[in-house]
């Protein structure tokens, strides 16, 4: 996804891929610039194993009246990306089981699923500090 995101260059300031999940009560720290022309964050992040099941943050502001903020920080929920019909939270040892998606769904809340592994929890929380 990372390669993809640096191919489109239109609009992209910066792409920063982190290494390798991140278990629970742990974090991960990524750094990336922002400017006056580029003042949006959008994070993305695979639930492994599966690469259908996300969290994101889309269009999060770091300009406010003409300052940019000192942070910021938010709530992750799990969401499906839409890319496939499975509902189980596993990959399928054999690959003819994988059923994608024709065509492919909207990005939703799986707290909208019945098939919410999650138990319509927070999975994460991120927090953007300003660095100077």
């Amino acid at each position: 996804m990372a390669r993809n995101l640096r191919s489109q260059r239109h609009g992209v300031l910066h792409v920063a891929a982190a290494n390798g999940p991140t278990l629970p009560g742990k974090y991960t720290t990524l750094s990336y610039p922002v400017d006056c022309s580029h003042p949006f964050i959008m994070m993305l992040g695979m639930i492994a194993p599966l690469p259908n099941w996300i969290v994101q943050t889309n269009n999060r502001n770091m300009l406010r009246d003409v300052k940019f903020v000192a942070g910021d920080f938010g709530t992750l929920i799990a969401s499906d990306a839409g890319t496939d019909d499975g509902q189980e939270f596993t990959i399928p040892a054999d690959a003819s089981f994988d059923k994608p998606s024709e065509p492919q769904k909207n990005i939703a809340p799986l707290v909208e699923d019945e098939a919410d592994r999650f138990e319509r929890r927070i999975v994460g929380r991120f927090l953007i500090q300003r660095i100077r």
